[in-house]
């Protein structure tokens, strides 16, 4: 796949991790949202873009078991942000980058034309 051209806006991008995850995983979004709300004051979609890692060690706190996390990660986060940028390809460094380099993960996706 080729990346895109064009610029890609957070706000359009968090739109449509969440419209995925609705349809995908329908309502686990939601719940999850409440705890990241209450602990961040902020959705668990725009957190994950500021903050990759703080997401993850949240749900590996609630969950206890790093399959699950992946899991979630993967299917809830990573990628439909990479099916929206035409880059399905990058989901295993991605999904590495946001777990263990948050920054690495953010300059990834600059690099893949998203204005965060």
């Amino acid at each position: 796949m080729i990346a895109r051209s064009s610029r890609v806006d957070k706000d359009e991008l968090i739109s449509y991790v969440r419209s995925y995850s609705l349809r995908v995983m329908p309502g686990l979004l939601n719940i999850l949202n409440k705890v990241f709300i209450a602990r961040f004051g902020t959705d668990m979609v725009a957190l994950f873009l500021n903050d990759s890692k703080k997401v993850y060690e949240t749900l590996l706190s609630l969950y206890n078991n790093e399959d699950t996390v992946t899991l979630i990660m993967s299917y809830l986060l990573i990628k439909p942000m990479l099916i929206k940028l035409g880059r399905l390809d990058l989901v295993d460094k991605a999904l590495t980058l946001a777990m263990k380099n948050p920054e690495g993960f953010k300059e990834m996706l600059r690099s893949l034309n998203v204005d965060l």
